[in-house]
């Protein structure tokens, strides 16, 4: 099991590279264990939003700009990401956002799904 662990906007207010990375090598430890799926939380969307304005659509493109950004880097790697929320609230904003930033390709796919709580 891969712990990740997003950074604190309560703390650093400008860590979007931060957010960022924690996705994108989140995806470059899956491949290097020969993985081929993962499912996300919202990372840093919660408490860790800080004072951010929508932790949630922050999360959501960190998260789709990652994914994007790894299959750009490894096109031959097919690997499935699921984006997960909190509440169905958080599932609206993210849903909401997801459509902005999501590439699509033919090996491999990136879903937003459904909450983890109901």
């Amino acid at each position: 099991m891969l712990n990740i662990v997003g950074p604190d906007f309560g703390r650093t207010p400008d860590a979007f590279n931060e957010l960022y990375l924690a996705y994108y090598y989140s995806l470059v430890v899956l491949k290097d264990n020969n993985l081929h799926s993962i499912a996300f939380p919202l990372i840093s969307s919660g408490i860790y939003g800080g004072n951010l304005d929508n932790p949630v659509r922050e999360s959501t493109k960190c998260c789709i700009k990652a994914y994007n950004k790894f299959i750009s880097d490894y096109p031959e790697y097919d690997i499935d990401v699921r984006l997960y929320a909190y509440s169905s609230d958080e599932y609206e904003e993210a849903k909401n956002n997801y459509c902005k930033y999501k590439r699509t390709t033919n090996n491999s796919s990136f879903i937003f799904a459904d909450t983890f709580v109901r």
